[in-house]
């Protein structure tokens, strides 16, 4: 299967939405799939509104969402040169994590902030040896300000793209600013927006209302949830013990660059542990970064040990679905 997507024809990022719907059958087909259970604050409210009642239009609007983030992720990864070959496969392995649980088969606030999330990162990794980069330095960091706007706690997600910036270029305050500035600009016209329809504080307080510690009951897990966060983890897991790997036989340019995808995974995990009422889909999180990274160590292996290692990991991640949705886990 991975023979197919071996090809640096962008244009084929098509079979990506075939293979994410292979992985997303249950759902699609309303095959005993569980309903959106995460609040949806502020601009993720307005999407499923738009959304109805329909688990169904959720699920397929997750899809294409999911689709559109794996095309970006692969147009952002061969035109940085930050895989030993360009392929196919950071989409690939995003759609892969970003489906392995059934948690993540749903319409959710994370993975609606995960696309602007993947922007911020491509604006931020054009500033390399640039002379002029404040226009790609304000857009990383307000892209960073409207995921903020589906989900509040990506607003950390700043701190990274600051430490991002001073391993691409050294230090200028005024850099600084054009990050932080373009990142304050969504939360001032949400803010603005408010006044104007007499909603300021209600704003304002679901905003912050997503803030939180470790907030969940970890006594209530049961298999499904088990299974899940052993799951993610082992992919996170994995994709840690790459790290040298990642960083052998690359140019300084991508050595930077990767380092940065580790410090957005590193601060993925901080977003999650300071959210509000945890839950599985929190996890959705930790999938750009660990997609990419993950791939990165399958575009390494030798062919016929990738072919097989994928299609185990397809295996697993059906099987496990079967049993959460056929209600034996």
């Amino acid at each position: 299967m991975l023979s197919l997507f071996r090809t640096n024809q962008l244009i084929l990022g098509i079979f990506l939405l075939a293979y994410a719907l292979l992985l997303r059958f249950w759902i699609l087909f309303d095959l005993g799939a569980p309903t959106r259970g995460t609040d949806f604050p502020l601009l993720s409210g307005w999407v499923l509104e738009k959304m109805g009642d329909s688990d169904w239009w959720s699920a397929l609007t997750a899809l294409l969402f999911l689709w559109i983030q794996a095309l970006l992720i692969n147009s952002m990864v061969a035109s940085n040169r930050m895989a030993s070959e360009i392929n196919l496969f950071p989409g690939l392995f995003y759609i892969l994590v970003g489906s392995a649980i059934p948690a993540f088969q749903v319409l959710s606030p994370f993975l609606l902030a995960n696309t602007f999330l993947i922007i911020s990162f491509g604006q931020l990794i054009k500033v390399y040896r640039q002379n002029r980069c404040m226009d790609h330095l304000f857009n990383a960091g307000f892209f960073i300000g409207v995921a903020s706007l589906f989900y509040a706690p990506y607003i950390l997600f700043l701190l990274p793209v600051l430490i991002g910036l001073n391993i691409l270029r050294a230090f200028n305050s005024r850099e600084w600013m054009a990050v932080l500035l373009g990142g304050a600009l969504p939360l001032l016209w949400l803010l603005i927006i408010g006044f104007l329809t007499d909603h300021m504080a209600s704003y304002w307080q679901e905003w912050l209302a997503t803030f939180g510690f470790l907030d969940t009951d970890f006594r209530a897990m049961n298999g499904m949830a088990v299974g899940s966060m052993i799951i993610i983890g082992l992919a996170v897991i994995s994709v840690l013990a790459g790290y040298g790997a990642n960083m052998q036989k690359t140019i300084i340019e991508v050595r930077k660059k990767i380092d940065i995808q580790y410090w957005l995974l590193f601060f993925a995990l901080i977003v999650t542990i300071f959210s509000s009422h945890l839950s599985l889909s929190h996890l959705m999180i930790l999938a750009p970064m660990t997609g990419i990274l993950l791939s990165f160590q399958f575009t390494r292996m030798a062919r016929a040990t990738a072919e097989i290692v994928h299609l185990l990991l397809v295996i697993v991640v059906l099987l496990f679905h079967y049993l959460v949705y056929s209600g034996q886990l």
